[in-house]
């Protein structure tokens, strides 16, 4: 391991931790500030400078120790959970509703599913292994509060919003991929975390994640969908 950093272990304590406190610090913040829109909206700016910086840190890190080709091929913030730091960062300070669309239902499908099975070398207490965490769970963490602090919702028809805008975003990440010999979004070649969801060989799962994404965005959708549904009811 570089640098004589200890290996990533899948669910040792320090990655159980990270999953702690990924659901419960957004909960408790947002308990915290319930009280005060201005102190809530205070804290969605303080959450977003975090992830800005922790992203600002990490590339000139990527350009010390490593060669400017390869950082241009892995290491941009190109991947879905990479590029949702922006999207989170710009719902917390200016709440824009598509664009938390996109976050909700990217977090809690693609960057959870990256936070539970890391494709991630170095543990606890490697920097690699703190900015891992500290973009993913920081991803998960800002959807959380912003539903529950800043009370922003999915709407209705979000689902196929969501899921037409990714198929745009994966083909021009498609053709960027074929341009710089890379593979981000890992759309030519599966990644190396062990994950249950790449078990067909390429181009097949490409598929496969499709049919389980929309079918997986739906889901994240129905606690809504019931809640109007009661709500209609109701009036």
């Amino acid at each position: 391991m570089s640098n004589g950093a200890p290996a990533f272990r899948l669910f040792d304590a320090a990655h159980l931790t990270v999953l702690v406190l990924t659901v419960a610090l957004p909960l408790l913040l947002a308990l915290a500030v319930r009280r005060s829109e201005r102190t809530a909206r205070l804290a969605a700016f303080g959450i977003a400078g975090a992830l800005l910086l922790n992203e600002t840190v990490y590339l000139p890190y990527r350009l010390a120790t490593s060669p400017v080709g390869l950082v241009v091929r892995e290491f941009l913030p190109l991947h879905l959970c990479g590029f949702s730091v922006f999207i989170v960062a710009i719902v917390l300070v200016w709440r824009q509703q598509l664009l938390f669309e996109c976050a909700y239902f990217w977090a809690l499908s693609a960057t959870l599913g990256a936070l539970l099975t890391p494709s991630l070398k170095e543990g606890f207490p490697h920097y690699l292994f703190f900015h891992f965490f500290i973009q993913h769970g920081g991803v998960i963490a800002s959807v959380l509060y912003a539903a529950i602090a800043l009370r922003l919702r999915p709407r209705p028809g979000s689902v196929l919003r969501v899921f037409v805008i990714t198929q745009f975003v994966c083909a021009a990440l498609l053709a960027l991929d074929c341009l710089l010999g890379a593979n981000y979004m890992f759309l030519l070649a599966a990644p190396d975390a062990a994950t249950p969801l790449y078990f067909l060989p390429w181009p097949w799962y490409l598929a496969f994640l499709d049919a389980f994404g929309l079918a997986f965005f739906s889901l994240l959708y129905l606690p809504f969908w019931i809640a109007r549904r009661r709500q209609s009811r109701s009036i």
